[in-house]
């Protein structure tokens, strides 16, 4: 009961983590955006919104506005990498 318990706080660490990075680059994209917005071009401030917008959809009087925002990859916790225990088993032939 107690390993699962662990587990389960483990996983929820892992989130937060995970939830806190996201944040942070967010943060640092608008920060970075807006503080050259004013200094670019317009030709660059349309390359920008061409790399971030994805696609608007128009239904009747709804707008969607769908964008990807370019983010750094998360560094690989200490579970997700490549183990250096190698564990063999027999190929079975037919």
């Amino acid at each position: 009961m107690l390993e699962r318990e662990r587990a389960l706080l483990a996983k929820a660490a892992a989130e937060q983590k995970k939830k806190a990075d996201l944040q942070t680059s967010l943060a640092d994209f608008a920060r970075i955006v807006t503080s050259s917005l004013q200094h670019i071009s317009f030709a660059e401030k349309q390359k920008l919104l061409r790399i971030v917008l994805d696609k608007v959809v128009v239904k009747n009087w709804r707008v969607e506005v769908h964008y990807n925002i370019p983010l750094p990859q998360p560094t690989p916790s200490l579970e997700s990498k490549v183990s250096t225990q190698f564990v063999l088993r027999p190929v079975s032939r037919c």
